[in-house]
């Protein structure tokens, strides 16, 4: 099942590209701009467990598959290198067929000008990964509670053929209705930092129940 996904999945991005992709990406002065606080970026507060509450993103399915977190870490010996293990359960239904796939990526966390670029490797391809909201924990001020990943790729004419969002939190909360709450918060702060409205109305909600 998981070799059909990633052939599917490589099938669909070549069909998008030839189809409607063809905007360039935002820079990364554009969201600085939006956003100065971003120049302050910690990629060590960044670290840890993220509970994905939605997404834009044609390589992943919140029909077939839920349960969806992130596992990012610093190298312990270089650390501005990182590892990012996108976990998630497929089928989502029924539960008893469910199973675990790990997806392994890795990418640079050491850029002074643009510390909240962190450029990423995975699914055999390389995203101009950005970390274009993050929030500090209110009651924890050694990590982040709150963070929007923002991909974008264009292809050699500068076309644009991919375009990703992630909401993640370090909770993905037991009642639909926090949930709920929460994203539409992170939608207002999407906007905010320069990302396309027109992707933030088509975000996928993350399954989460009995994960």
């Amino acid at each position: 099942m998981f070799r059909f996904v990633f052939t599917y999945y490589i099938l669909l991005l070549t069909l998008i590209a030839i189809i409607f992709c063809d905007e360039p990406c935002p820079t990364l002065d554009d969201f600085l701009i939006r956003s100065p606080y971003l120049a302050q970026f910690n990629a060590h507060l960044y670290e840890g467990i993220w509970y994905e509450l939605a997404f834009y993103d044609y390589t992943q399915f919140s029909k077939a598959c839920g349960c969806t977190h992130l596992n990012w870490t610093l190298m312990t010996t270089n650390t501005s290198i990182y590892s990012d293990d996108f976990i998630t359960i497929c089928p989502y239904e029924p539960i008893w067929l469910r199973k675990n796939y790990t997806v392994h990526m890795n990418g640079t966390a050491n850029n002074k000008q643009y510390p909240f670029f962190i450029p990423e490797t995975g699914f055999h391809m390389q995203f101009n990964n950005t970390v274009v909201y993050y929030r500090k924990n209110e009651l924890n001020n050694d990590s982040y509670d709150r963070a929007i990943q923002y991909q974008c790729k264009v292809n050699q004419l500068g076309k644009r053929i991919f375009t990703g969002i992630n909401f993640l939190s370090r909770t993905y909360f037991n009642s639909d209705i926090e949930r709920k709450q929460v994203i539409n918060e992170m939608i207002i702060a999407a906007i905010n930092a320069g990302v396309e409205q027109k992707y933030l109305q088509e975000l996928k909600i993350v399954q989460w129940k009995n994960c």
